[in-house]
């Protein structure tokens, strides 16, 4: 007797519960910030998120090239996320 494998294809996607929803641009937005910077935040798993501030570097300071502006990254955190309420709960896990 034969086995057959049977793949089911769907065109939509699963859909996905409201607490899975990546927060990563809300965080950004919502945490303090210095003039100058740009946050990057990113969701590592889950509720988790790594958010980093990258600052301008001062003139001098490793720039290879005059008229390109480069960045370090002046600060980093691991994050936890949640909505509760319609508010974004933000924890610092660092």
């Amino acid at each position: 007797m034969e086995r057959e494998n049977v793949i089911e294809i769907t065109s939509k996607a699963p859909a996905r519960k409201h607490r899975d929803l990546d927060l990563s641009s809300e965080i950004a937005r919502a945490v303090e910030k210095q003039p100058g910077d740009r946050i990057k935040c990113r969701r590592v798993a889950g509720k988790m998120y790594r958010c980093n501030w990258f600052s301008p570097e001062k003139a001098g300071e490793g720039q290879a090239l005059g008229f390109m502006e480069t960045y370090h990254i002046r600060q980093s955190r691991f994050l936890r996320a949640e909505k509760v309420g319609g508010r974004l709960i933000i924890v610092d896990l660092t």
